[in-house]
């Protein structure tokens, strides 16, 4: 009876028990290491085949560090929810917002309108130059590495500012026979 009441009594403290602060942490600490991972594991696919470290050339390894920073993440987030619900609701939240937010930015309709607002930008800039001239322009600004000619092109095969930014966008989401 004696250690019910204690038990008890340390609630109406509202002190948490050491296990639940441990495994908050622990969750925390999860949940930021499987988030560090996926950065890495983001940069890594930016890299052309031939900048990437060796393991990441085998599929299987590939689908195993995918696999485990995505464990990783979900192991934090479930000890979070064993320690405290609105910690982990809010976690989820954030992660959820900021997944649609990524998901947003990589759409070619964010492409369309972030083209056309750089397009307007440029006019305003050069009023003197014709409408190729600023969309080339605006290509090799984004991809100094692209040659002029490429640039020229693209803008020729796709005069339409909706179609060019499009095909811009799948050149940067970037295709690799690893992915």
């Amino acid at each position: 009876m004696r250690e019910r009441r204690a038990s008890i009594d340390r609630r109406e403290d509202n002190d948490p028990e050491p296990e639940v602060v441990v495994s908050a942490l622990s969750g925390a600490i999860l949940i930021v290491a499987g988030l560090l991972a996926w950065l890495y594991d983001e940069r890594l696919r930016t890299l052309k085949a031939w900048d990437r470290p060796r393991w990441t050339l085998d599929r299987a390894t590939r689908l195993a560090f995918s696999t485990l920073r995505r464990m990783v993440l979900v192991a934090g987030w479930l000890l979070l929810l064993w320690s405290s619900v609105t910690a982990a609701l809010v976690v989820a939240a954030v992660l959820l917002g900021a997944w649609a937010r990524i998901r947003w930015v990589r759409t070619d309709a964010y492409a369309v309108r972030r083209l056309r607002v750089d397009l307007e930008t440029l006019r305003r800039r050069h009023p003197d130059q014709d409408e190729t001239a600023l969309l080339t322009r605006l290509v090799r600004s984004r991809h100094p590495d692209w040659g002029p000619e490429l640039a020229e092109q693209m803008v020729t095969d796709y005069p339409d500012l909706a179609d060019l930014a499009r095909m811009l966008n799948r050149m940067q989401k970037g295709w690799s026979a690893l992915d």
